[in-house]
């Protein structure tokens, strides 16, 4: 009987620890999601700054995402840089301006 009952208190405490690790990384996926849409949001402000000089449309601001992303991809790598993904964080800052984006969804929601 008593290895029995140390068989399941062990089992609870890997459990218990599973549910603590579980949820914390939970939370720090939702914090990284947050301040990944905050930045995001943040360099399309600075696009249109830029390149818009706040007007919805933009003279040359198809050569200055195409050189964006050139520079930044070879300054941080391949992946989160392309032309398209530049477009999208300029239309991610128009369209949250004024209101903060839900921090529940993701980018690829977005």
């Amino acid at each position: 009987m008593p290895q029995e009952l140390a068989l399941r208190s062990y089992e609870k405490l890997i459990s218990d620890i599973s549910g603590i690790y579980e949820k914390a990384k939970q939370h720090s996926l939702a914090a990284v999601n947050k301040i990944t849409l905050q930045a995001y949001r943040d360099i399309g402000k600075r696009i249109v700054e830029v390149e818009q000089r706040n007007r919805l449309r933009a003279e040359y601001g198809t050569e200055l995402l195409e050189r964006l992303s050139e520079d930044l991809t070879q300054k941080y790598g391949a992946g989160g840089f392309s032309p398209t993904n530049l477009r999208y964080m300029r239309h991610f800052y128009l369209a949250y301006q004024i209101q903060q984006p839900a921090a529940e969804l993701s980018w690829s929601h977005y």
